[in-house]
């Protein structure tokens, strides 16, 4: 309990000395790119554009740790997985082709939208391919991470498995400061549930029987409500 304690002193403190320079990176960011003319080269333009992409990210990341800090209400509403799933996978994309990952992405066409908070959901989802990256990064065999999702019944799936190492013990890897990692934390997959708990869903872990591992992610279908 201390432990986390200290934990969430320290996200409220880096949320809020955060916020100022990531809005000062986010203007600059978003000049940069509007400075940049057609004799610019297309690298150039793209890493300006995926600069101003990112820099946004992160301050939305921050808003919604400052939201959940300070208990407000966070801002939900229709979110479409697969879309969420596709920016996850670009995000990480850098990470995947410098290790020789191959991420495929298997989406249900068409999907209907799940409810809650896309920034939370997509950091959920960020967090999950992240860690299947890292899994299979460790072994020399096939280095393939699988994303997909999938209505079922009242619900939806999103999938990630991987070619890594495998799980020994699921339910262990959502405990807190449970970790595996040399520089890791061990929080990413207990907040991980938590979001999904709290969005009236369930995430699990299981072992894959031809090996590597196996997250699931379930979350409500969005129902609107009529009349």
């Amino acid at each position: 309990m201390s432990r986390l304690a200290v934990a969430g002193e320290l996200a409220t403190v880096l949320a809020h000395e955060l916020n100022q320079p990531l809005a000062a990176v986010c203007l600059q960011a978003d000049m940069a790119a509007l400075l940049a003319t057609e004799s610019t080269s297309t690298g150039l333009r793209a890493a300006l554009g995926e600069v101003a992409e990112q820099s946004h990210r992160a301050a939305e990341i921050v808003r919604s740790i400052r939201q959940t800090v300070r208990r407000t209400d966070v801002e939900r509403g229709p979110v479409d997985l697969n879309e969420v799933v596709r920016v996850v996978a670009r995000l990480l994309e850098w990470r995947a082709r410098r290790t020789g990952v191959s991420v495929e992405l298997n989406l249900a066409d068409p999907l209907p939208p799940t409810y809650g908070d896309r920034v939370q959901l997509e950091q959920v989802l960020f967090n999950l391919l992240q860690n299947a990256i890292e899994a299979v990064e460790t072994v020399h065999g096939p280095r393939v991470v699988v994303m997909e999702t999938a209505p079922v019944g009242a619900w939806l799936t999103v999938r990630v498995r991987d070619t890594g190492p495998g799980l020994t013990d699921p339910e262990r890897v959502f405990e807190q400061f449970y970790t595996t990692k040399p520089e890791g934390m061990g929080l990413g997959l207990a907040i991980s549930r938590s979001i999904v708990t709290a969005h009236g869903g369930v995430l699990t872990a299981a072992p894959r029987p031809e090996g590597g591992a196996e997250f699931t992610c379930i979350l409500p279908i969005y129902r609107e409500e009529k009349g």
